[in-house]
């Protein structure tokens, strides 16, 4: 299931032109606001590309998502090359409790999209 979500996002960088721009590394916070960014740039143009995917293809999609940081991974000198989570894309609540059960699935396979597209330019960037 990983490669799949990785060929999903690896095929939304090129076709998005996505990569790290100079705000998305902070000292204090390191890569925190590639994720924040990423979202704030490609979310629209993802969803619209999502809408046109059948539920299945969704599900599949979300049920890539990572969950809690900490279970990717409980060494600390790992954890900056960890997955990034769903919760780290927004750092919050972002599911609408009055969406509709297809709107959910499209929020959360956008959200799991952005998270591997960090994690693909991240290792990019770390990579001489």
């Amino acid at each position: 299931m990983g490669k799949y979500i990785t060929n999903l996002a690896e095929g939304f960088i090129g076709q998005l032109k996505a990569k790290v721009e100079a705000e998305d590394f902070d000292e204090k916070w390191k890569w925190n606001p590639l994720v924040f960014n990423l979202y704030a740039r490609h979310n629209e143009a993802i969803r619209a590309q999502l809408r046109r995917m059948r539920p299945e293809t969704l599900g599949k999609i979300a049920a890539c998502g990572v969950g809690n940081p900490d279970e990717v991974s409980e060494d600390e000198s790992l954890r900056d090359y960890a997955a990034y989570s769903l919760y780290q894309v927004h750092c919050g609540t972002y599911l609408d409790k009055y969406a509709s059960g297809i709107a959910l699935l499209r929020e959360i396979a956008c959200t799991a999209i952005i998270a591997e597209m960090t994690n693909i330019l991240k290792r990019r960037a770390a990579t001489p």
